[in-house]
């Protein structure tokens, strides 16, 4: 037989089979098939297993594979639990599934996953579900298998927001109050944008129109081409020209489950106004599109109001292009960006406000002589934000502040400079927090709230943590900088997180607070939890993507959940 039939057989029992064809691309059957047709043809007869063994087999690799994961969660110390909720099919009916993902040390590996479809998504039964992953049953006929990894190992729960996730936070917190309940501070970033787009007339309107434009240019085929050869000609224009190699951009549709993704098609936009102006002072426009409904309102917007839709795209990206940037530093588990929570979201606000103010002269031009329309539209940027951090701020994350020594030195130098603050009422984000990290007692009142967030999470038994916390602001004591045990701990103090966010730093904070010699355990305990907290469930988002990956669309097929969380956790492992 040929061996271009083997290939055909192979590809036709994988369609056959329900085999994605990108499993041939696996490096273990590839390596699999080398061993045989080195070593084993010639000799014996290779015969493959079949599915019954198939079966068999997957369900013993997944508990080696589940062990290993709850080893090297054990292993790691703290971690934050991420949890997120996906449709399912099982039979007819769409049920829901919980994802969970454990978040260590700049690692991240898929847990396991519930099936909620038997029950309501009410408070207790979303509290009771979250808890199994980590908390055993009270009785021996619990319906949750075995959790994947001891309460004691958990920093943190981290959901998104909707009320019922609020509530059930809430009944977790009076049950198990040393984990910390986070928001998601995705979430909460990507709502601040949803809010400004519907709230401000320009960059409603320059949505809308940005959405129409690429889906215009995206789906039309014919369009589509001519526009590709517009961007192949310029990209060999200007790479003849610059001696390098230009990107050519491509087309861009939003999703319509999260609000970043506008972002980015608004600054497609931006990209290819050149080449849509040059597609409509072209013959072949009319011919080609000329029928579509759009085509006048689009020839308007990028060619002949294209200088006025220029400064409509510049104002929504240079308002809404720092949120993106936030969310990044979220997005990522490489480095931990929860100690830098209250400084990012102080600086987000001062670049939102003086984005708003440098862009006066574009609006002017947008919408001339609407100066009461301008004013207004700055309030709702204000009052947006500090709603919105309202949701994502709480004593753990204002504790945070203090894990970096970066931020004491800070306060060191105020305090030397100004003098201590001494704040009566409690923190707000639309009162008592500084406007931009220009304001001269930032870090002054970070640190104070800091440490009235410590002293609620450190309970009142333990007075020598609360000892150690006062030497380590004050800088004496155990945290003596004259001292050769903590001269090691400072020096990494000279670190900039929010200049130096994708360099990271050389030593992590869970790393640095876990040193032996610093004699002071009771409050190391509490700080290598505090930065061991992942703000975001980002990893369940993508413990969402593997389980679609590995098992296909969960709302297309009618796999079990014991499948599910067996093929999830093998593929995750490996």
């Amino acid at each position: 037989m040929d061996t271009k039939d083997v290939a055909r057989l192979i590809v036709i029992a994988c369609i056959t089979g329900g085999v994605p064809l990108h499993f041939l691309d696996n490096f273990y059957l590839r390596k699999a098939f080398e061993v045989v047709q080195l070593n084993v043809a010639g000799r014996a007869p290779f015969v493959p297993p079949s599915a019954s063994t198939a079966y068999a087999m997957r369900d013993l690799e997944a508990v080696r594979a589940a062990d290993n994961t709850r080893k090297w969660a054990e292993q790691s110390g703290f971690g934050t639990l991420a949890l997120d909720g996906r449709l399912m099919s099982e039979g007819r009916y769409k049920e829901c599934m919980l994802n969970c993902a454990f978040v260590s040390r700049g690692q991240e590996h898929y847990m396991r996953s519930e099936d909620m479809s038997g029950v309501f998504k009410d408070t207790a039964n979303v509290s009771e579900f979250v808890e199994a992953s980590f908390a055993e049953g009270e009785n021996r006929n619990h319906p949750h298998p075995a959790p994947s990894i001891h309460a004691k190992h958990v920093a943190a729960v981290c959901l998104d927001q909707p009320a019922v996730n609020v509530a059930a936070l809430k009944l977790l917190r009076e049950k198990w109050p040393n984990i910390a309940d986070i928001p998601c501070q995705f979430h909460g970033l990507d709502g601040i944008i949803g809010h400004l787009v519907v709230k401000i007339g320009v960059l409603s309107c320059t949505r809308v129109m940005c959405k129409v434009e690429t889906r215009f240019f995206n789906n039309q085929s014919r369009v589509r081409s001519e526009m590709r050869m517009i961007q192949k000609r310029r990209v060999q224009r200007k790479a003849d020209a610059t001696g390098r190699k230009v990107r050519m951009y491509n087309f861009i549709k939003p999703r319509k489950s999260r609000s970043y993704p506008i972002l980015q098609t608004v600054k497609r936009c931006l990209q290819l106004n050149s080449n849509a102006a040059a597609f409509f002072k072209g013959e072949k426009a009319q011919e080609l599109a000329g029928n579509h409904k759009h085509f006048a309102a689009m020839k308007r917007f990028c060619c002949t109001n294209r200088a006025l839709s220029l400064r409509r795209i510049r104002v929504f990206y240079d308002l809404l292009g720092p949120v993106l940037r936030k969310m990044r530093l979220v997005d990522t588990t490489r480095t931990s960006s929860f100690p830098q929570t209250m400084l990012r979201l102080c600086d987000l606000k001062g670049k939102m406000t003086d984005a708003w103010l440098e862009r006066r002269s574009d609006f002017d031009c947008i919408k001339p002589g609407c100066e009461d329309e301008y004013t207004e539209n700055l309030r709702t940027i204000t009052k947006e934000c500090n709603t919105s951090f309202k949701k994502m701020v709480n004593h753990w994350v204002l504790a945070a502040h203090l894990v970096d020594q970066f931020h004491i030195e800070l306060y060191a130098v105020e305090v030397a400079g100004h003098g201590p603050l001494g704040l009566e009422e409690d923190f707000s984000t639309d009162e008592t927090m500084p406007a931009s990290l220009d304001d001269p007692k930032v870090h002054r009142t970070f640190a104070f709230y800091a440490r009235r967030a410590m002293y609620t999470i450190i309970e009142i038994s333990m007075a020598k943590a609360r000892r150690q916390l006062d030497q380590y602001l004050g800088q004496h004591g155990v945290f003596d900088k004259r001292k050769a045990v903590a001269r090691g701990f400072w020096e990494d103090a000279k670190f900039d997180a929010m200049k130096d966010d994708a360099r990271g730093r050389e030593t992590p904070l869970w790393t640095l607070w876990a040193r032996d010699e610093m004699n002071a355990p009771e409050l190391q305990a509490i700080m290598q939890q505090l930065a061991s907290i992942w703000p975001a469930q980002s990893a369940s988002e993508r413990a969402n993507a593997l389980v679609k990956h590995v098992t296909g669309d969960p709302t297309q097929n009618s796999f079990s959940m014991k499948a599910r969380v067996h093929c999830c956790q093998i593929a995750d492992h490996y």
